[in-house]
């Protein structure tokens, strides 16, 4: 613009200035725009790492509960409880033993005594070298299997429990191989196959069968570099029993994400509201954790939650809570429990929850009271 033209648009202005309607004109214009502005500032701000609306939720019944302590009796001595599941009258625990070289070691629910050790660190038959637990499923025979996923060798397989307690050896189906890069896998009904692994633009999830066959793939976690997920987000996750529904409870988010793999439709309930920055994590040293474990019933979810710095948890600084959701998201209970727990299960056949605290003792809760 050269110098006429300048003291064109100054003289122009001066007018315009002294006409009243024109005045009150702009000033709504500009109360528009900064309105606007402030809009779409909050709106980037108030962004959910999930992709969708999240809704915040306040428990509508809050209870204080204590632990059964359940003994382990017979066996070798176990420590470094790192999981722990229900699979129909056994409870099996993943830890570590000196004089035994297996992963699993199955306790029966109804009196604590121990049934057997599975499942040898190796490369062989019926031998893993990192089995991370994927909730049950229903096997051939109509049986509970618990389902590892090898997260070394990328493949996943079914342990009967029942037939490797009565036979007295590790009875390990192969279910197929996941992805390359597979980091979380799943069973969803009709034996199928949920496989979760990062990619530089998110987190990828792949429907897969057992011959391997891709029957579908969602983009699971898109605002997020999936590496940047893994390395400071992270999530314990649970199908709800019986359907191709998966909760995500965030380890460093107050948050539950509820993915329903047939439809893509998903759902954010959060009981913070420091969800929605959860890009602060990534230029902030300090971090909250928030859940830890996630077991699902049919109809509900059932996750451990602590709501502290990391630090604190470390040193165990920390009340644990049981957070109780039905299926559609409605927050029922926040649970105070009396002990310190760092592993949880849900318990079909006795409605009951089992959870390991930070000296590897196990304790049972009793649900009957809650009418869930």
């Amino acid at each position: 613009m050269d110098l006429d033209s300048q003291q064109e648009g100054i003289v122009k202005l001066a007018a315009e200035q002294k006409d009243p309607e024109h005045n009150s004109k702009m000033m709504r214009f500009y109360s528009f725009i900064v309105i606007t502005a402030v809009s779409l500032i909050s709106s980037c701000q108030d962004s959910n790492v999930f992709d969708c609306e999240a809704t915040l939720v306040t428990a509508e019944n809050e209870v204080s509960i204590s632990g059964e302590e359940m003994v382990l009796t017979g066996g070798p001595f176990i420590g470094g409880i790192s999981d722990i599941q229900a699979v129909d009258s056994f409870l099996v625990i993943k830890a570590s033993a000196k004089e035994c070289p297996d992963f699993l070691y199955v306790y029966n629910t109804d009196n604590g005594r121990f049934a057997g050790s599975f499942l040898t660190k190796g490369r062989g038959e019926n031998e893993s070298i990192t089995p991370i637990y994927g909730s049950t499923y229903l096997n051939t025979s109509g049986r509970q299997s618990l389902y590892l996923f090898d997260l070394s060798s990328g493949l996943s397989y079914g342990f009967d429990v029942n037939e490797s307690v009565t036979d007295g050896t590790t009875q390990l189906l192969s279910l197929g191989r996941m992805p390359s890069s597979t980091l979380y896998a799943n069973p969803i009904h009709d034996s199928l196959h949920f496989a979760r692994y990062p990619q530089p633009d998110g987190i990828v999830g792949e429907l897969i069968d057992g011959k391997g066959t891709v029957k579908k793939k969602i983009s699971v976690y898109p605002s997020i570099s999936g590496y940047d997920y893994f390395s400071n987000l992270s999530s314990a996750d649970a199908v709800f029993t019986g359907s191709s529904t998966i909760a995500m409870a965030m380890l460093n988010l107050p948050q539950i994400n509820i993915l329903d793999i047939s439809s893509g439709e998903r759902r954010t309930y959060a009981v913070g509201k420091s969800y929605k920055h959860w890009k602060k994590i990534f230029t902030e040293g300090e971090q909250t954790m928030y859940y830890m474990g996630a077991t699902a019933s049919d109809r509900y979810l059932f996750t451990l939650y602590y709501g502290v710095p990391i630090l604190d948890w470390v040193h165990g600084n920390f009340i644990s809570h049981i957070h109780i959701f039905s299926k559609d998201g409605h927050f029922i209970y926040d649970i105070t429990l009396s002990e310190k727990i760092e592993a949880l299960t849900y318990d079909r056949a006795s409605t009951c929850l089992y959870g390991a605290d930070q000296d590897d003792r196990i304790y049972r809760y009793d649900l009957s009271e809650l009418n869930l």
